[in-house]
């Protein structure tokens, strides 16, 4: 489940300056009596977008055995993403390294006495180089990621960083969960002040605060659609939480 969230207080203050939040805002001088609730909402929609991360791990005697076997064997993978429909816009570099892992060499069984040798250079290191290249995908066609996968292992990338699924505009998806959070803070708000005797007035304050424990600042996606082609791939759904918290001003009848 995606919970990207959000938590907007609404709280009751005399004045800006006593805001426990900086982005707080006052629309009543004063508030005597207020009712504080809490609302949430959520809405869900289908992932639009896939990302994934393939690369090529490559160990060879000499940097340029290895740096040249690494870039053969990307071209490779970017043709067969190229053949699938993935635009150039979409395929991005995500890293390049190259480092030297030396030989282990075996311990000796016994001590041996060291044995007096005129001065000579150090003997060169015996080892491999190791060239790592990675690239950001952007799969836009769904139901072609499993088989991108495929492709991609297939032309020559050993490894593959897993797929993560998202929108690429959750602005709607984000309104739609603040509206129902808010109507759901209404309703609690009108139901406290009917069984208290009192009447409910306007809100007096308004401040973003921190997301609640539990809730979690990044996107989680749950996996628990149809399979996608060749490679086992769910989309899943992209479900987006708003909590608010609201006082409101209430007055005696």
């Amino acid at each position: 489940m995606h919970k990207h969230s959000v938590f907007l207080c609404l709280a009751c203050l005399v004045s800006l300056s006593a805001c426990a939040h900086p982005r707080a805002i006052v629309l009543s001088p004063s508030a005597p009596e207020g009712v504080r609730v809490r609302g949430e909402g959520e809405a869900s929609a289908a992932p639009d977008i896939a990302r994934t991360q393939v690369g090529v791990d490559v160990r060879a005697l000499t940097p340029e055995q290895a740096s040249a076997e690494a870039a053969q064997r990307m071209a490779a993978v970017i043709a067969a993403l190229k053949q699938l429909g993935i635009a150039d816009k979409d395929l991005k570099t995500g890293s390049y390294n190259v480092s030297f892992e030396p030989e282990q060499q075996p311990q000796p069984t016994q001590p041996q006495s060291p044995q007096p040798k005129a001065a000579e250079l150090p003997a060169t290191p015996r080892g491999y180089y190791h060239v790592v290249n990675s690239m950001e995908v952007t799969i836009r066609d769904l139901k072609n990621a499993g088989r991108t996968l495929q492709a991609a292992s297939a032309a020559g990338a050993n490894s593959v960083y897993g797929v993560t699924f998202d929108l690429e505009d959750d602005n709607a998806l984000v309104s739609e969960a603040r509206a129902r959070a808010v109507a759901d803070a209404k309703r609690s708000a009108e139901e406290l002040a009917k069984l208290s005797g009192v009447l409910l007035g306007e809100i007096v304050s308004i401040s973003e605060a921190d997301i609640p424990s539990g809730y979690g600042g990044a996107p989680v996606y749950a996996m628990r659609s149809a399979a996608a082609n060749d490679v086992p791939v769910e989309q899943g759904q992209i479900t987006v939480h708003y909590g608010v918290q609201v006082v409101y001003a209430t007055k005696r009848d």
